[in-house]
Order: structure tokens, then C-alpha cells, then sequence
């Protein structure tokens, strides 16, 4: 927000790769978690720690600018709350993974982990595009909006 406005040159790659390799990182955490189902607990005290800094940064937003803060919350938090959606899906199919595997291992069943785990990895890989796009479109658009209301 500072860089644009202040009117310097926004670097859009670089504030793509910056998001994208966040993104990465966050999303391989819930995954990892999901497979080692005694840490699967974790992926909820992480979207919690999501939200609560969501919410903050609203409300930092609006004491700043004020009325104009409104506006500028709406556009920069509108990604950020599609991207906790798509982490509470993570979180819902680690935690998923997570309490099936145990179940199977507790009961002593036979479950085709093969197959079990590649709809896993299918699950990671669609919501990880939808992640890329939304990368996309808080750095693209996003950023020509606040470039707008500037």
C-alpha cells in the first residue's frame, strides 16, 4: 500500500513470487500435517492464527485511513479471506486423511493407501491452482484497484 501510494514503481513479479512461495509454504504445512496425522490438530490452530491476523489487519486498515480505510480494507482483504476459505478445505481433507488413516491403523484394516493418498495429492494440487489464481488476482487486480481509489 505504501509503494503505491507513494506513486513508485509496484513490482508485480516479484510481489507475485513473494505471494505464490507464501502460498507454497502454507499450503505444504497443512499437507505435511494431514499425513502425520498426530500433528493434524495444528492445521486448526494455524487457519485460527489466520483469521485473527485477517481481522487485525482490517481493523489496523480502517484506524489508519478511516473512511478510506473502508475501501481500501474491502479490496486488500478480499483475497486473503478467499485464501483462508481455500486453507480451511486443506485443513478439512489433512484432518480428513488424518482421522481415516488413524481409524485404519487403530482398527488394524487394510485401506488402499495408494489410491487413498493420490486423491489426496489431487485435492492438494486443485486447491493449490485455485491459490495460484487467487495469487494472481490480489497482485494484478488488487493492486490496480488500490492503484483506483488512490
Amino acid at each position: 500500500l505504501h509503494q503505491i501510494k507513494a506513486r513508485k514503481m509496484f513490482q508485480y513479479v516479484l510481489s507475485l513470487l513473494n505471494s505464490l512461495i507464501y502460498n507454497i509454504k502454507f499450503s505444504f504445512f497443512i499437507w505435511i500435517f494431514g499425513i502425520l496425522f498426530f500433528l493434524s490438530f495444528i492445521c486448526i490452530i494455524l487457519i485460527i492464527f489466520k483469521g485473527i491476523s485477517l481481522g487485525f489487519m482490517i481493523s489496523s486498515i480502517i484506524y489508519t485511513f478511516r473512511a478510506k480505510g473502508l475501501i481500501y480494507a474491502l479490496i486488500l482483504t478480499f483475497t486473503n479471506a478467499i485464501n483462508i476459505f481455500i486453507y480451511i478445505l486443506f485443513c478439512y481433507y489433512s484432518i480428513n486423511f488424518a482421522i481415516k488413516s488413524f481409524n485404519a491403523f487403530r482398527n488394524n484394516r487394510q485401506i488402499s493407501y495408494k489410491n487413498f493418498f493420490i486423491n489426496y495429492i489431487y485435492i492438494y494440487l486443485i486447491l493449490f491452482l485455485f491459490l495460484i489464481i487467487s495469487s494472481f488476482f490480489e497482485i494484478y487486480i488488487g493492486s490496480n484497484l488500490i492503484k483506483f481509489v488512490v
